[in-house]
């Protein structure tokens, strides 16, 4: 049996499969046997689950790309909010299990605006770093200079 199946089985096995995601439009579940999928398929019977079980799943592969795929455009903005404070513990919001697209849809509508708005943040935070870096390239730029304008002529 393949790794990929191996460890499929033992999802099955543990009641992890996308089975509760039917009402789920297609083009937001990932691919059988992605880490995207084995990510979801745990989270899918609703309960919090810490990053080392979320790494159990992905056979020791840390799990924050396959978060960041799934909370993205790529798999439509699951909402899978980090419920820890100094470590990560997450659980799918109850929405996406529901049975009801119109509850699913809002959910990952509010996913979509906590991704765009973390987004802005960073931006807004990368600009105002701007004038700092510049000025640290310049007094970087003028000591190379000086060292140059130092060094023996042979």
């Amino acid at each position: 049996m393949s790794n990929t199946a191996s460890t499929t089985s033992k999802l099955r096995a543990k009641g992890a499969t996308l089975d509760a995601l039917s009402h789920v439009p297609r083009e937001y579940l990932p691919s059988l046997g992605t880490q995207s999928y084995k990510v979801l398929a745990v989270l899918t019977d609703g309960r919090e689950h810490g990053r080392d079980e979320l790494c159990l799943a992905l056979a020791g592969a840390d799990p924050r790309s396959a978060l960041q795929a799934l909370r993205g455009q790529t798999h439509g903005f699951w909402r899978i909010p980090n419920l820890g404070i100094s470590k990560g513990l997450y659980r799918l919001d109850s929405r996406h299990l529901e049975q009801d697209r119109q509850k699913d849809e809002v959910a990952r509508l509010e996913a979509e605006l906590e991704l765009s708005g973390r987004s802005l943040n960073q931006a807004e935070r990368e600009t105002s770093r701007l004038p700092i870096a510049l000025a640290s390239e310049e007094a970087a730029r003028a000591r190379v200079q000086m060292s140059l304008e130092l060094e023996p002529q042979l």
